[in-house]
């Protein structure tokens, strides 16, 4: 089984809205779309009721759904590998 696991970040900046979104990163709120994740200010709060909804699912429910995330997993993991080197490239020539 892959080392792959769907998590959101927390800072103090929302990085939904300043790096993830629209930077080629699949999401996961369908499988929770009664937390929005859309403000970091509830961001810990949203992740306590996303666990809470897992906690109510079976092993075989969340193995199943781990399956099916597996694809997004996979991508994200090249992504965030591009997405670092972009960022590096970046840095690298910020004053160019």
């Amino acid at each position: 089984m892959d080392d792959l696991i769907p998590i959101k970040g927390y800072a103090t900046f929302d990085p939904l809205k300043h790096c993830w979104v629209g930077s080629g990163f699949k999401t996961f709120n369908h499988y929770w779309p009664h937390v929005k994740m859309e403000d970091y200010k509830t961001v810990l709060d949203d992740i306590i009721q996303i666990l809470k909804f897992l906690d109510t699912k079976s092993a075989e429910e969340k193995m199943a759904m781990y399956d099916d995330m597996l694809p997004a997993l996979k991508h994200n993991k090249q992504r965030f590998y591009e997405f670092s080197l972009e960022q590096k490239h970046r840095m690298e020539n910020i004053f160019c």
